[in-house]
């Protein structure tokens, strides 16, 4: 039995886990927005201008949004049962690996057997766009 069948769990969309990636990527590039912020502040000596602070704020409200969603996903993948479906999982989103270099890693020749697992567990934990 699943434990992703609870309803205190909540399961990210699709279009949440194919963000991952880029997801990660956004934070970085918030952090380094961040940097050169406080950066041009100190440089300006207005780090507490209602500009920077509002901008700050924003920046730091889209890497939580990140990290949060991030999280999720994370979660989601983790708490998949099923140790070969758990590592497709990851291989595709974490890893960002094509279903043929999947399909290899898992021992088979078809790239449709990691999408096809991938699919129907979707599908069965109801995962929506």
């Amino acid at each position: 039995m699943d434990k992703r069948n609870d309803d205190a769990v909540v399961l990210p969309t699709r279009a949440q886990l194919d963000d991952y990636r880029s997801l990660l990527k956004e934070a970085t590039d918030e952090r380094i927005r961040l940097r050169f912020l406080e950066k041009e502040a100190e440089r300006l000596g207005g780090w507490d201008s209602p500009q920077a602070v509002a901008y700050r704020d924003a920046i730091k409200a889209n890497m939580q949004r990140c990290a949060e969603t991030a999280n999720a996903v994370m979660e989601f993948i983790n708490g998949i049962e099923n140790s070969r479906l758990r590592r497709v999982f990851a291989m595709y989103y974490i890893d960002g690996w094509s279903w043929q270099k999947i399909a290899f890693a898992i021992g088979s020749h078809c790239e449709a057997t990691p999408r096809n697992m991938h699919n129907r567990y979707l599908a069965k934990m109801n995962v929506v766009k």
